[in-house]
């Protein structure tokens, strides 16, 4: 029987020691991976419950919603600041639209959807702006909810 050295033995020793390090290495990186997903998923998150909280706590910007959706003419003012903030809904949506996974991008384009087909300073908001946005945003855009 072939006797072993002990140089043998920690070189052994040190091999498992390398490959334990790699396993809980990737067991990091897996854990960091969902750490970060989740993340993301609260980011987005806050930002569509910012895009509905400033409405509910601005009563400034409640009205001119509400008589920018209605048959009420704006001033010049109030037409520059609807456009100012459904300019800011869509950069964050398409902030986000590069960053969703499918599945959440299809729950958020059901909610635009909705925008889109029941608000007329949306869309003009968006034909007169889209020119701004990525082409590949503006693309999605205008295939999946502005002409659904």
């Amino acid at each position: 029987m072939k006797k072993i050295e002990p140089a043998q033995i920690a070189t052994l020793i040190a091999n498992i020691g390398v490959i334990a390090g790699i396993v809980f290495l990737g067991f990091e990186l897996h854990q960091n991976n969902q750490l970060l997903d989740a993340e993301a998923r609260t980011n987005r998150a806050e930002f569509l419950w910012e895009t509905h909280r400033l409405p509910a706590t601005d009563e400034e910007l409640a009205s001119l919603i509400l008589k920018a959706g209605g048959a009420d003419e704006l001033t010049e003012l109030e037409a520059y600041q609807i456009n100012e903030f459904w300019l800011g809904v869509l950069f964050n949506f398409e902030l986000a639209h590069s960053q969703m996974p499918e599945d959440e991008l299809r729950s958020s384009a059901n909610r635009f959807r909705g925008y889109f087909a029941t608000r007329p300073d949306l869309r003009n908001t968006w034909a007169n702006e889209s020119g701004r946005f990525s082409s590949e945003f503006a693309n999605w855009v205008d295939n999946e909810l502005v002409s659904q």
